[in-house]
């Protein structure tokens, strides 16, 4: 196994054994790219209140609720083959 990483004082392996772990892993550095491609900074900026990042998460949580609805919605209704 490679050298560490430092994340915050932590250090963290760079694999996990565990696969999902892992998997989880490298998604959340996927998704930390992107969002510092497209918004130019990192979640350790400053200029944002607690209160702003409160409301940040409600509102990713009410995606997250209508994500899941539909998801529910799909499940509880049978197919619609005639559009085929």
């Amino acid at each position: 196994m490679s050298e560490p990483i430092d994340f915050y004082g932590v250090a963290w392996p760079q694999e996990c054994a565990d696969p999902i772990v892992e998997t989880v892993r490298q998604k959340l550095k996927a998704r930390s790219e992107v969002g510092i491609a497209k918004y130019g900074h990192t979640l350790a900026r400053t200029d944002l209140s607690r209160l702003d990042w409160l409301r940040h998460a409600q509102e990713e949580a009410m995606d997250l609720a209508l994500y899941l609805q539909k998801l529910i919605d799909l499940e509880m209704s049978p197919p619609d083959w005639s559009a085929a």
